[in-house]
């Protein structure tokens, strides 16, 4: 599989900030304290968005680092870093096409 971070991208397509960059040139803010501050506060420790499918309550801190490895993922999908996100039978396809 090939990476490409010098591909390029639009943002904000139809929004007035549109505009084209490379992948490298885009940055992913670490929200990893930002969860656990988030996590820790009282005021939203007990604040519920919506439940997990084992029923266990989805927090605002659950929320925002859900969205933090939702962004890394999509951006290694579209820099071709696809090989971690395979399914077994894309992997086992991928493979027979390159042998």
């Amino acid at each position: 599989m090939s990476v490409n971070y010098d591909r390029k991208v639009v943002l904000s397509p139809k929004g007035t900030n549109r505009r084209e960059v490379a992948l490298k040139d885009i940055h992913i803010p670490d929200l990893w304290h930002v969860y656990l501050a988030l996590k820790d506060d009282p005021y939203f420790s007990d604040k519920v968005l919506g439940v997990y499918e084992d029923g266990s309550p989805k927090s605002v801190a659950d929320a925002v680092l859900e969205c933090w490895h939702l962004t890394k993922d999509l951006y290694a999908n579209l820099a071709g870093d696809v090989e971690d996100f395979l399914t077994s039978k894309e992997r086992e396809a991928l493979k027979r096409k390159s042998a």
